[in-house]
């Protein structure tokens, strides 16, 4: 569980009205789901991605839901190797081919960076791919991180060849390239795995997915001051400042499982509750979270349809879950979680699905997760019980 210590705040962009999002200070929570050389590994334990971690691992592969909280920590990534004056480039896997690459504000454009990054989204053929990008990272004399983001995006052949052009990088020679850094997020294993038409990268990196939120974290954004700009609108200078009654932030677990999104969701509901009546201080009991979570419930996240469609699709690929998944949504648990669950527990895992619970054993997410797996579930009455 995050400590408060390591928790700062800002304002998530784009909003109307401020909501708060986590800044970590000294380290990013994860959960590691693979080390070199062992891509299926998934103790569920938590581990603490570092600035020293942006500087030494050479090969990262963070797989998670949407609406995870990749962006936020790309954005803590690329600060710590501005901070320390370390170049890095981002790409977009579905704009690659646009040249849409994103440089950190004290750097400039560089065309031998784009020209290997043109290389490697469009080369003729995997060789040709990964030559141009072997070419380039013989020149480089410091480190360079290149940060891709969300590849499977790029879409099919194309996101496999360049995947796999990264892994042919690493296995012609992984210490000739030494100042090449690579961090690739993405929402799929698929690409990844060592199989027939698949790429085999993940073999070759340290593997982590998001942790989710717990009872410390969420209490602090409960407790947010507010922003430091006076409000635009009148109506919005009653900041409630949430605080949770004995036991009621696991109530707030049980409910959002910790998922960023989710949290974020809930948390915006009670506070419009607080202020409709003019509470700037609310102590949330039981019934308070109870009743917002059923708002949310009747009125989800428009993203959460997503989630859905991934569902759906992961369902499809792998008809042998919906019998497991079936199980989770009706209570099941498998454990103890220090250890790896059944193989084909990783994919619901890695798509947010799954989590440690309390008693440390596997389970489904947070009740908000069984009520939008029902539906999908519903679509599959055609596989056996």
């Amino acid at each position: 569980m995050p400590s408060r210590e390591n928790l700062d705040f800002d304002v998530v962009p784009g909003r109307r009205r401020p909501e708060p999002r986590i800044q970590w200070k000294a380290h990013y929570p994860m959960i590691a789901i693979g080390a070199y050389g062992v891509p299926t590994d998934l103790p569920g334990k938590e581990a603490k991605l570092a600035k020293k971690d942006a500087q030494e691992k050479r090969d990262v592969l963070l797989l998670s839901e949407r609406e995870a909280g990749t962006r936020n920590f790309l954005d803590w990534w690329r600060g710590r190797l501005s901070a320390d004056k370390k170049p890095s480039v981002l790409v977009h896997g579905n704009a690659w081919g646009e040249e849409l690459f994103e440089w950190p504000t004290d750097q400039h454009r560089d065309e031998t960076v784009i020209n290997a990054l043109r290389a490697l989204g469009a080369g003729p053929n995997v060789v040709d791919r990964a030559t141009a990008l072997a070419r380039w990272a013989a020149t480089l004399t410091s480190p360079f991180t290149l940060l891709i983001r969300e590849l499977s995006s790029m879409g099919e052949p194309a996101a496999v060849d360049v995947a796999t052009a990264l892994r042919v990088l690493r296995e012609l020679d992984r210490n000739s390239y030494p100042n090449l850094h690579v961090l690739v997020t993405d929402t799929s294993e698929a690409i990844y795995v060592d199989s027939r038409d698949r790429s085999g990268y993940g073999a070759l990196c340290h593997q982590y997915r998001i942790a989710p939120l717990g009872s410390a974290a969420i209490e602090a954004l409960g407790g947010w001051e507010g922003p430091r700009e006076k409000p635009k609108h009148k109506k919005d200078e009653i900041w409630p400042q949430l605080s949770f009654a004995d036991g009621a932030s696991e109530v707030f677990l049980e409910h959002t499982g910790g998922q960023r999104l989710l949290v974020r969701h809930l948390l915006h509901r009670l506070r419009e509750r607080a202020r409709s009546v003019g509470c700037a201080n609310l102590d949330l009991a039981r019934g308070d979270i109870e009743g917002a979570a059923r708002q949310m419930g009747d009125s989800p996240p428009s993203e959460v349809k997503l989630w859905q469609e991934d569902l759906q699709q992961l369902l499809k690929r792998e008809p042998n879950l919906v019998h497991r998944m079936r199980a989770y949504v009706l209570g099941e648990t498998i454990g103890p979680a220090e250890f790896p669950p059944p193989a084909n527990e990783r994919s619901l895992f890695i798509a947010g699905w799954l989590k440690p619970d309390r008693d440390g054993r596997w389970g489904i997410a947070s009740l908000f997760h069984v009520h939008l797996a029902r539906p999908v579930l519903d679509e599959f009455r055609h596989i056996g019980r």
